[in-house]
This record gives structure tokens, sequence and C-alpha cells, in this order.
């Protein structure tokens, strides 16, 4: 996983642990309002916890593919940074040509 991937990652996990912090500071208010909102709020967590699970899981998977991509097959991108350095290398030629 890239840098900033894992911390979009912890972000959000944080979210859900303000969000836990708060289900649990309002634990014993009876206003209707409060219940709802700890409802909605209670949902709202499970739900982004499966989400984050999903993608997560998601990231994991495609390093991984990526690193074995690489380790079967480490010419590959060898050889797309040589090509991009020999056709970089003739646009800049071609620009700093002397000019008749």
């Amino acid at each position: 996983m890239n840098f900033t991937l894992r911390k979009e990652l912890q972000v959000a996990r944080d979210i859900a642990d303000s969000a836990r912090e708060l289900l649990a500071a309002t634990t014993d208010s009876a206003e209707e309002k409060v219940r709802n909102a700890r409802a909605r709020l209670g949902y709202a967590v499970e739900s982004s916890r499966e989400v984050f699970d999903k993608i997560s899981d998601r990231a994991s998977t495609a390093a991984r593919a990526a690193d074995d991509q690489l380790r079967d097959h480490p010419y590959v991108p060898v050889m797309v940074a040589l090509g991009l350095g020999a056709l970089l290398a003739i646009v800049l030629l071609r620009g700093n040509s002397p000019k008749n």
C-alpha cells in the first residue's frame, strides 16, 4: 500500500474510533433525538467498517499481485523505463538541435 492510502485508512480508523467514543459517551442519554442519532451513527459505523474491510482487503490483494508481477517479470519495468528515457532523450535532443 502506498503512503497516501495508509494515511487515508488511518483517518477512517480515527473517525470510527471517535464515533465509537461518542456512542459510549451518550449511552445514558434518554432523549429521543440522542437515541435516534446514536442508532444512525451506530449503523453508519458498522457499514463503514464493512466497507473499510473490503477496501483494505482489495488494496492488500492488489499490492500483493503487483509485487508478484514485479518479482516474476522484473525486466518489464526496466524496459518501460528505458523506452521512456529514450523517448525523452529524443524529444530533448530535437528541441536543442541548432536551427538553420
